[in-house]
């Protein structure tokens, strides 16, 4: 009786033995880990480790940082991702740079010429109102028929209003720009040349759209940089220097 009990229990097979090795196996297999998953699993805790340090430094300054002090850590961002640099996106080559001025002659240059653009706009934007009794005397026509201009000019400046979006995604901002500046050209070339009064009327329709053209597309890249604020206030404030110097 004990013998065939002895039997019948050692034919069971043994699986704490058998669990023990497939955990072993699977705690291994865990454990194995190649060297590019350890690099990457260093660079995210170094960066958490960064993002950290930055967020206490928020609290320390009160959300308050100096320009030097953010102009540092964008330098720092842009040697993390290689910036500038290009990438492939959907069949096309794709620039990345840096949007911080301070760190970027290219766009400190970019930024200049806004400027300037917005200045040309507020010097033509306030034209007609200035040489309104040349042109009375030049077409011998009266203040109400002249002030055409103006209203045809506000047309134009509403159509841009409501067709910048669509025209910025079919034709891009730098196509779209050169779509302002060549309206804003037409028009100072008739206004030199002294075009009859009825392509001046067309050419006010030309003026109001490409003025509104022109800062929609300033607005655009200007808004998209950091320091935007600073940086849009500061480009239309050279809009007013022009009107008011002009208007002396």
């Amino acid at each position: 009786m004990s013998s065939s009990n002895t039997f019948e229990l050692s034919t069971f097979p043994d699986h704490s033995t058998s669990q023990t090795a497939d955990q072993q196996d699977q705690d291994s297999n865990n454990f194995e880990m190649s060297s590019e998953d350890y690099e990457i699993s260093i660079q995210q805790s170094e960066t958490s480790a960064n993002k950290q340090h930055r967020f206490s430094d928020l609290e320390r300054t009160g959300g308050l940082s100096s320009p030097i002090e953010d102009q540092n850590q964008d330098d720092d961002l842009d040697q993390e991702f290689n910036l500038p640099r290009t990438i492939e996106y959907m069949g096309h080559p794709v620039v990345l740079e840096s949007t911080n001025v301070l760190v970027s002659w290219k766009l400190k240059f970019q930024s200049m010429t806004c400027f300037q653009f917005l200045l040309v706009v507020g010097f033509m934007d306030q034209t007609i109102g200035s040489i309104m009794h040349y042109m009375l005397e030049y077409y011998q026509v009266d203040r109400s028929q002249l002030s055409l201009l103006f209203l045809l000019q506000l047309f134009g400046y509403l159509t841009a209003s409501f067709a910048n979006e669509p025209l910025q995604k079919r034709m891009g901002l730098g196509n779209l720009t050169n779509l302002a500046m060549f309206c804003l050209m037409t028009t100072c070339l008739g206004f030199y040349l002294k075009f009859p009064l009825i392509l001046m009327f067309i050419l006010s329709m030309f003026s109001g759209f490409g003025i509104g053209t022109v800062d929609c597309c300033l607005n655009l890249f200007v808004g998209n940089l950091k320091y935007a604020n600073q940086l849009l206030g500061v480009m239309h404030a050279f809009y007013g220097l022009e009107t008011l110097e002009r208007t002396k």
